[in-house]
């Protein structure tokens, strides 16, 4: 036989209420942070890591399309050997970016408060999370991934003052001049794949937490929750039971 649920007392219930109210009034302290002058900051973060984001896979595909695909002089060996450097790349770099994310997070949950100099408005978004978690099933695109892209802008930008080379996986007489060529120092396609996917799974990790915590997501992603490829719902709801420091 299930076991009935003990019913509270009128005492306990009181308690219980009395939780809730303060973890609201918690919830709406923190939520009021999220002030115009961020949401400013917010959509110009956006809008420069879009644009550095698109100049630079642009470069990426053409250098790959001009020196691969159409190249009559790239024997089908290079080809293939320089599609599997770039596959590999974009393998390491989620892996990395899994980990880091993980530790991100775990920091910002752990140390610091919401007036600590400079990473305040970071650590106030993981602090209102915790209070309220289905919270940021709420924000819009740009309150969910905005600090992401922020952290990307940087090395996005340096990657754009890059000039991409094929890292001696061609031969010189197969290089062909592109967009790519131009640069202020060098990177080979391999790195430039890596640092470049970093930057994408990167900006994707607040979209793919909000995810976890939506009631309905779209079927494709429910399909991939369940099969584990992105963060799975069941392992993440771990997180949100005390002591909080795993599954993040």
């Amino acid at each position: 036989m299930s076991e009935v649920p003990k019913r509270r007392n009128a005492e306990e219930e009181q308690g219980f209420q009395d939780v809730l109210k303060k973890r609201k009034e918690k919830a709406d302290l923190l939520a009021a942070g999220y002030t115009a002058s961020k949401r400013r900051n917010e959509i110009i973060c956006i809008c420069c890591y879009s644009a550095f984001v698109g100049y630079n896979v642009w470069r990426l595909l053409c250098f790959f399309w001009l020196n691969v695909i159409l190249n009559p002089k790239a024997t089908l060996v290079e080809a293939v050997t320089i599609c599997s450097v770039g596959l590999i790349s974009l393998s390491v770099a989620m892996a990395c970016m899994d980990f880091i994310s993980g530790l991100l997070h775990w920091t910002l949950d752990t140390w610091g408060t919401v007036n600590t100099f400079a990473i305040g408005q970071f650590i106030r978004s993981f602090r209102e999370h915790h209070v309220s978690p289905t919270a940021m099933t709420k924000h819009d695109l740009v309150e969910t991934n905005a600090d992401s892209c922020l952290l990307c802008v940087p090395v996005c930008a340096l990657l754009a003052a890059a000039r991409i080379t094929d890292g001696g996986l061609l031969p010189a007489a197969a290089h062909r001049a592109t967009l790519a060529d131009v640069g202020a120092f060098d990177l080979s396609f391999g790195w430039m794949t890596y640092w470049m996917g970093l930057a994408l799974f990167a900006a994707l990790t607040n979209q793919l937490h909000k995810w976890a915590h939506t009631a309905r997501p779209l079927r494709l992603i429910a399909a991939m929750q369940r099969t584990g490829v992105i963060l799975p719902k069941r392992i993440h709801n771990l997180h949100h039971s005390a002591p909080f420091d795993s599954n993040y």
